[in-house]
């Protein structure tokens, strides 16, 4: 959905605050990063299934409180055709997948 006009003001205050990371390029990832930033917020025990995000973009996560678990793994190969659905990759497609899902590697971020 498209940033409303009362919400321009804490976009850019967050754009601000969190800039381009020192170890990325800002003339290369500065736009892209600042274009859409997404925030989450979840209760204690949410998260979302293995997926795959349908955009190439910069992902940067903050952990302010609690844990998160990430479980990452390399995207099996596929092809997109009209028996196969771009949403085979949606949260809790890779478990559906025949032989399951495993991930590669498993670590906790905490404040």
């Amino acid at each position: 959905r498209a940033v409303s006009e009362a919400e321009t003001p804490y976009l850019e205050a967050v754009k601000e605050a969190a800039g381009v990371p020192y170890f990325m390029d800002p003339a290369a990832n500065g736009g892209e990063l600042g274009a859409s930033p997404e925030v989450w917020l979840s209760a204690k025990g949410a998260g979302a299934q293995a997926h795959v995000d349908g955009h190439c973009e910069s992902t940067i996560s903050i952990q302010l409180a609690g844990t998160k678990r990430w479980r990452l793994s390399a995207v099996p190969p596929s092809q997109l055709t009209p028996l196969r659905p771009r949403n085979q990759y949606e949260d809790g497609a890779a478990y559906r997948r025949r032989g399951g899902w495993r991930p590669t590697w498993v670590g906790d971020l905490a404040p």
